[in-house]
């Protein structure tokens, strides 16, 4: 009975163990997003319609290009005028 009762006992606190390290595993990598984030936007100042138009390769149609913009904004991942052409969110958090 104590052998069971130890051995419950020990699955137990590998459990609370191993969802504690997930947790934070899980915290670190909200952290490090944020920081990346936070990064993007300091060297990223908010800029125009007109600018982003600029900035957008030939033959891109303007409307287009301002709907993705906004689509993309809408995601809440940055500010619809910190979204630049070249912006990759794909790419954006790759580090970790």
């Amino acid at each position: 009975m104590v052998g069971l009762f130890l051995l419950t006992a020990s699955a137990g606190i590998l459990l609370v163990v191993l969802c504690t390290r997930a947790i934070y595993r899980e915290h670190l990598r909200a952290l490090k997003a944020a920081q990346l984030r936070d990064e993007y936007l300091k060297s990223h100042p908010p800029i125009s319609d007109e600018e982003f138009l600029k900035r957008c390769g030939p033959g891109v149609p303007s409307d287009t290009a301002l709907k993705v913009r906004s689509i993309l904004a809408e995601y809440g991942i940055l500010p619809r005028e910190q979204f630049y052409p070249d912006t990759n969110i794909f790419t954006m958090f790759e580090e970790f």
